[in-house]
């Protein structure tokens, strides 16, 4: 019998700046490239912490993070793929940093 191990690819860390007069950007390109032989046992969870290292989980959810708001300073997404019944395969981070683009927000 041959066993096929998913694999999963994250997108390389990035540091994104905000528009001028907005606090949080949307980061677009969080995707997450998954290989297997049975793509529709798969599952992708994924965890946003905030501020990195606080261990503090803000958001999270199913697929990639696509669309997410970041808050200014450095957040990381973290991606897990399990395979069905729910074994988790494999874990993979993600770093997004946001700096303030342009004037501070008004308080």
């Amino acid at each position: 019998m041959i066993i096929y191990t998913p694999t999963m690819e994250c997108p390389p860390s990035v540091t994104e700046s905000t528009d001028p007069w907005k606090c949080m950007p949307s980061y677009k390109t969080c995707t997450t490239k998954v290989n297997d032989n049975c793509k529709d046992n798969l599952s992708i969870q994924y965890q946003i912490e905030y501020p990195l290292g606080s261990g503090i989980i803000v958001d999270g959810g199913i697929a990639d993070a696509s669309g997410t708001e970041f808050l200014d300073g450095v957040s990381q997404v973290t991606y897990k793929l399990s395979d069905q019944p729910h074994l988790l395969i494999t874990e993979v981070t993600h770093d997004i940093g946001i700096t303030n683009g342009g004037m501070d927000p008004v308080p």
